[in-house]
C-alpha cells in the first residue's frame, strides 16, 4: 500500500484512472477509489497481482486525477401535525456534497417565494436552510420538499405538514 500526499482542500472522495498495462498485468485501465474523510493521505490499492511497492509516490503524484463530485446528502427530517395559529419551524440539513450547494423549498410542488403573503419565511447558509411558519393557517397543509442540488446531483427530502382547526378560538376563523 503506498500513499499520496495531498496539499489544500481534500475532497470527500477521490477517483484515480491510469494506465496499468505498464506497471501489471491487470486490464488497461483502472479505476480506483478511495474514501477519506479529515486527512491528507490517500490510500490506494490495486486490484491485480502487483505489489503496489512497484509504485513510488512520485509517479502517483504524476498521475491524472479525476475528482468525482459529491452529491448532497440531505439529513431525513420530520415534520410533526400542528394546529392553526401555532408556530412552525423545518430545518433541512446537508449533511455531505460539494460546494456549493444551492437549497430550495417547495410546497405541492411549486416553489415557495417566502414573504408575508405566504406566510412563510425561509433562512438558508453554506448548507442548511430552515422554513418558517410565524402563524399557521390551514392553506400551509401539504407536502413539503427541500431540495439540494450541487454539481454532482440534484436530491431531496419530502414530508406532509398537517394542520388541524384545533387552535382556532371561539368567534376567531382563519
Amino acid at each position: 500500500m503506498a500513499a499520496v500526499q495531498q496539499s489544500g482542500s481534500v475532497p470527500d472522495r477521490i477517483l484515480l484512472l491510469f494506465t496499468c498495462s505498464t506497471y501489471c498485468s491487470c486490464p488497461q485501465y483502472i479505476l480506483l477509489h478511495a474514501v477519506y474523510m479529515q486527512i491528507r493521505t490517500v490510500h490506494l490499492e490495486l486490484p491485480c497481482s502487483t505489489s503496489i511497492a512497484a509504485f513510488t509516490p512520485l509517479t502517483l503524484c504524476a498521475l491524472p486525477l479525476f475528482f468525482a463530485p459529491v452529491p448532497p446528502l440531505i439529513q431525513p427530517f420530520d415534520i410533526p401535525s400542528t394546529s392553526v395559529g401555532k408556530l412552525m419551524y423545518i430545518a433541512c440539513v446537508v449533511s455531505s456534497g460539494d460546494m456549493p450547494i444551492r437549497i430550495t423549498w417547495h410546497k405541492d410542488g411549486q416553489l415557495i417565494v417566502p414573504g408575508s403573503a405566504s406566510g412563510v419565511g425561509i433562512e438558508t447558509k453554506e448548507f442548511m436552510s430552515s422554513l418558517q411558519i410565524s402563524k399557521v393557517t390551514l392553506k400551509h397543509n401539504g407536502n413539503y420538499t427541500c431540495i439540494a442540488s450541487n454539481a454532482a446531483a440534484t436530491v431531496s427530502w419530502e414530508r406532509q405538514l398537517i394542520v388541524t382547526g384545533e387552535g382556532l378560538s371561539k368567534g376567531r376563523m382563519a
